[in-house]
């Protein structure tokens, strides 16, 4: 059997049943055979299009896992309650589920589930609700609640878990045999049928986060198969965003809050507890991005070695400041 086949019928084991809201009006799109994302055909809930891509993590003793990322292309995001705030063009969302089996066996059943990853607001600073949920001995997909208007994905009715969420019930439900799954290879080698998966721009004029920085965002660790860490915002992170940014601190995430939050890097927000103000500003305001945030705030810098560090732009270049400045 060749891998193309296992995969296929390995992500078919485990393909999710998804429940979309009623009233739901966006639609899932089948797209074009064209690396710039552009629109073939577009599909109601109730008949979704959904794309797969398939990861090997690599074996440990006589276990071998995969990491598949269900993928959910939408025509349009309408920003829920929150509308014209979050609302954009464009919205591709993910669930992702961990399984495993034993090593050199081409047979699905023998498989099993051990994790699920839920994408809610996946990488937006203080909303970002994703979440794993462990699924050990699962011999089938889970079960995915997508909210309305804004796609996230949630293991329950999403309404008492965020407030800005909302879903109607009765949901839209779809089985795994009603709808059309199509693999997409992976990031090293995009099957010819799906060039878009390594598009590395922004999607349509809202520039929204393309299915490659997705994909390329794993969730699990090769090997070992830990979980890559998730959210851990608190009420004293909210509250302490808004103070720096001149709004009441509420602890509560409202649409001031949202609108100016969505355009700050959610590495700086994670670690703003442990940043003055003056600090937290600095960093908003340079290039400075992702993981070098991380070590900037772990090396304990000055305002002023922040700054230097921040005018840095080559890749690599933040690290090597650090450490200069940690030799002096």
């Amino acid at each position: 059997m060749s891998i193309i086949k296992f995969t296929d019928n390995l992500a078919r084991r485990f393909a999710p049943t998804f429940i979309a809201s009623e009233g739901e009006r966006c639609y899932l799109t089948e797209l074009r055979k064209e690396e710039n994302p552009r629109i073939a055909r577009a599909y109601p809930v109730w008949n979704p299009h959904v794309y797969f891509s398939a990861l090997n993590l690599g074996s440990h003793r006589d276990r071998t896992a995969y990491e598949i990322n269900y993928l959910t292309i939408w025509d349009w995001d309408t920003g829920g309650i929150l509308g014209k705030i979050s609302g954009h063009q464009w919205d591709t969302e993910r669930t992702a589920v961990l399984v495993m089996g034993p090593v050199n066996t081409e047979d699905p059943e023998e498989f099993s589930m051990h994790e699920a990853y839920y994408a809610a607001h996946e990488g937006v600073s203080l909303v970002d609700k994703s979440r794993y949920v462990p699924c050990i001995g699962r011999d089938c997909g889970v079960t995915v609640y997508w909210s309305h208007g804004k796609h996230a994905s949630y293991a329950e009715n999403p309404q008492g878990i965020i407030g800005f969420e909302r879903f109607r019930s009765p949901g839209i439900r779809t089985e795994p045999d009603e709808y059309t799954l199509v693999d997409v290879g992976t990031l090293k080698s995009p099957l010819p049928e799906t060039p878009w998966v390594v598009y590395p721009e922004g999607w349509g004029c809202d520039r929204i986060t393309p299915v490659c920085k997705k994909l390329g965002t794993r969730l699990w660790k090769r090997s070992s198969w830990e979980k890559i860490r998730e959210p851990s915002l608190t009420e004293a992170h909210i509250q302490l965003f808004q103070q720096y940014q001149g709004l009441e601190p509420t602890g509560k995430v409202d649409r001031k809050t949202f609108s100016k939050a969505k355009h700050v890097d959610p590495h700086l927000i994670e670690n703003i507890t442990q940043l003055s103000e003056e600090e937290f500003k600095v960093l908003s305001a340079s290039r400075v991005r992702g993981n070098d945030i991380d070590l900037i705030v772990k090396s304990d810098l000055s305002v002023s070695q922040i700054e230097k560090v921040a005018e840095e732009r080559a890749p690599g270049a933040v690290r090597a400041r650090i450490k200069k400045f940690a030799a002096e």
